[in-house]
């Protein structure tokens, strides 16, 4: 995928998701994007849309489960962009000596091919948090598990 069509894509799936939180469908959105002369492979935009609306849609529920429980298929999200690995876990997270607010609120990631609890999430996210050299000097106040995500479709071959 070129530069072009890479910003172009992002741009389409920034405004799908406004499109959603808007109540629009699929299909008027489709037809938005020909009008606008936004285009690129029509599988493609039909799996953005997909994930747009299985992210609003169950966005934050890891929160609410138990810190030793596994996620259930309720508020697992499927996630149709290509990723490394099987599960894609997002945690909010505040630096120590700021408020516990919405403003001071950070998010990170974490891959695994495994299911893991939301206690292992993110204690995982600690542990490869501080692997990062630039964050050395910054310590984690508090951190809570937000979102997970499977990966449904498969991973192109580079050729």
């Amino acid at each position: 995928m070129g530069i072009g069509m890479a910003i172009e894509r992002g741009f389409t799936i920034g405004r799908m998701r406004a499109a959603y939180r808007e109540g629009w469908n699929v299909t008027t959105f489709i037809l938005w994007a020909r009008n606008e002369r936004i285009s690129y492979h029509y599988q493609d935009m039909l799996n953005d849309w997909r994930t747009v609306v299985s992210n609003e849609e169950k966005g934050g529920k890891l929160r609410f489960v138990s810190a030793d429980k596994y996620p259930t298929d309720a508020i697992i999200q499927d996630n149709y962009w290509q990723y490394e690995k099987d599960y894609i876990y997002t945690v909010k997270w505040w630096e120590e000596g700021k408020e516990l607010t919405e403003e001071n609120a950070r998010f990170g990631t974490l891959l695994s091919d495994e299911l893991l609890t939301r206690g292992e999430v993110e204690e995982g996210f600690i542990e490869s948090y501080y692997e990062v050299e630039e964050y050395k000097g910054i310590v984690i106040q508090k951190v809570q598990g937000w979102t997970v995500a499977r990966r449904v479709g498969y991973l192109e071959e580079e050729q």
